[in-house]
């Protein structure tokens, strides 16, 4: 609905009840991503990840963030361990291809596509992203 500043009063009051509660404290960061509040964004998603390291959304979060910021390989770093953690998040791996691209290296993507792909043949994100870098790469066919 795009109630931002009301959503963030309400993550802050349930991490004000619970400040160990990852989730809150993740969907609060994710929130301000989506404000383009990235800066204040990142320090949330180190508490989430320090509370659990293994938590690959919050890590794939942080990424999404640090790619929007443009540090791609602090980005890819951050893809690969949530990978590593769960290689069958096709979401993931999609995004990980996605920052490939944006850096302009579009040989090393396309198996990348393909394996969320065949991880998630409803991925709709992986399916478009591989035909945009096959466009972007001239490979009509």
């Amino acid at each position: 609905m795009e109630r931002y500043e009301e959503a963030l009063s309400f993550f802050d009051r349930a991490i004000e009840l619970d400040s160990d509660y990852s989730w809150a404290i993740v969907n609060k960061a994710n929130t301000l991503r989506q404000m383009e509040r990235y800066e204040e964004a990142l320090p949330l998603f180190d508490r989430a990840i320090e509370l659990n390291s293994k938590d690959s959304w919050a890590i794939t979060s942080k990424a999404d963030t640090l790619r929007l910021m443009e540090c791609y390989e602090e980005a890819l770093h951050l893809y690969d361990r949530a990978i590593e953690l769960d290689p069958k998040d096709s979401s993931a791996i999609a995004r990980k291809a996605e920052t490939l691209r944006q850096m302009g290296r579009y040989e090393e993507i396309l198996s990348l596509f393909d394996s969320a792909i065949e991880l998630n043949p409803k991925d709709s994100l992986a399916i478009a992203s591989k035909a945009e870098t096959l466009r972007q790469m001239e490979r009509y066919e």
